[in-house]
C-alpha cells in the first residue's frame, strides 16, 4: 500500500497549522500595537498636564435614563458655552489643547464629556446618531444658564456626525458649529473589511475595548448620514468646516460634498498638510474657529 496519500494529508495539515500559527502571531502582534496606541489617548497623562498648568475643572456625573454621563468643564461659566464631542474611539480629554488655551478659558465655558460606551460614562454604546445627539443635548440642557443660551458645538470625526444630527434635531440651541475632519458623506462610511474582521470571534478578543466599541458604532452610519442629507439644505447655522488633504480616514472629497449643501454661512478651512488628528496636530485651527465672530 502506498504511503503517498498519508504523506500528502500530513503535508496539508502542516501547511494549515503553519498558516494558522502565522495568523495568530500576526494578530497577537497587531493586538499589542493597538493596545499601546489606545493607551496613548487615555485621559490620565493629559489630566496630569492640565493640572500642572493650573487648570481647574468641575466634574459631573449627569443622570441619563438610569445611567450617567461623565462631564468635565472649565473656563468662564458666565460666558458662551462650548460643547466638545470627541470621535470614535475617544475621551473627553481629546480636547486637551483647547482647555490649555488661556483665551478660550477666559471667554468661554468649555464642556467636554465621555460619549456612550467610553471612559467613565455608563450609558451603553449605541450605533444610533439620534441617541448620541440626545445625550449631547441633555448636557446642553444641564449647562445652560438661561433658556436663551446658545451653544457652540465642536465635533471631531464621528463627533462631527453627531454635531450634524444635533443641527437637525435642535438647531435653536446652536449658535455655531465647528466640524473637524467630520464623517458626513454616506458614500465613504459604509462598513469596511476591517469592520467585519474586528467582529470575527477569533480576532474580537484581541482588540482593545475602545476599538471594539468604535467598530460597533460604524455599522449603520452610512444609512443614517444618507437619511440626514435631505435636511442639509435647511441649515441656517454658521459653520466652520476644517478638512485636510492628508486625512487618511475621512476622504478630502467630503469638503466638495458639503459645498453642495452650502445653505448656511460655511467657512471652509482646507489645508494641504492637515491630517485626521487636528485636535492634536493643529489645535490653533479649532481655537480660531471657536473665537471667530463669537464675542
Amino acid at each position: 500500500m502506498s504511503n503517498v496519500p498519508i504523506f500528502e494529508g500530513m503535508k496539508r495539515k502542516i501547511i494549515i497549522l503553519t498558516v494558522i500559527a502565522i495568523l495568530i502571531l500576526i494578530a497577537s502582534a497587531a493586538s499589542i500595537v493597538l493596545h499601546r496606541m489606545v493607551r496613548q489617548f487615555q485621559p490620565e497623562s493629559k489630566v496630569t498636564r492640565m493640572t500642572k498648568a493650573g487648570i481647574k475643572f468641575e466634574d459631573q456625573l449627569l443622570p441619563y435614563r438610569g445611567n450617567s454621563i461623565f462631564v468635565k468643564s472649565t473656563g468662564n461659566p458666565d460666558s458662551i458655552p462650548v460643547l466638545f464631542i470627541h470621535g470614535s474611539p475617544g475621551y473627553w480629554s481629546d480636547w486637551e489643547h483647547m482647555f490649555l488655551d488661556t483665551m478660550l478659558r477666559r471667554h468661554f465655558h468649555l464642556i467636554s464629556y465621555d460619549r456612550p460606551g467610553y471612559g467613565r460614562t455608563t450609558v451603553p454604546i449605541t450605533s444610533d446618531l439620534t441617541d448620541e445627539a440626545e445625550v449631547a443635548f441633555s448636557i446642553m440642557q444641564s449647562y445652560q444658564k438661561a433658556e436663551s443660551d446658545d451653544f457652540i458645538v465642536v465635533g471631531h470625526s464621528y463627533g462631527g456626525s453627531i454635531v450634524e444630527e444635533l443641527m437637525i434635531l435642535h438647531p435653536e440651541k446652536i449658535k455655531k458649529s465647528v466640524m473637524v475632519a467630520a464623517l458626513l458623506n454616506s458614500a465613504f462610511h459604509h462598513p469596511k473589511w476591517y469592520n467585519y474582521l474586528a467582529s470575527f470571534p477569533l480576532f474580537k478578543p484581541l482588540i482593545p475595548k475602545p476599538l471594539r466599541q468604535s467598530n460597533a458604532e460604524m455599522w449603520s452610519l452610512d444609512k443614517e448620514l444618507e437619511e440626514n442629507e435631505k435636511y442639509l439644505k435647511d441649515f441656517a447655522i454658521p459653520t466652520v468646516f476644517i478638512q485636510g488633504k492628508q486625512d487618511m480616514l475621512v476622504p478630502y472629497e467630503t469638503a466638495g460634498f458639503y459645498r453642495n449643501y452650502d445653505s448656511t454661512d460655511i467657512n471652509f478651512v482646507l489645508l494641504e498638510d492637515l491630517n485626521h488628528f487636528t485636535p492634536w496636530s493643529h489645535p490653533h485651527l479649532i481655537i480660531q474657529a471657536i473665537e471667530e465672530r463669537s464675542y
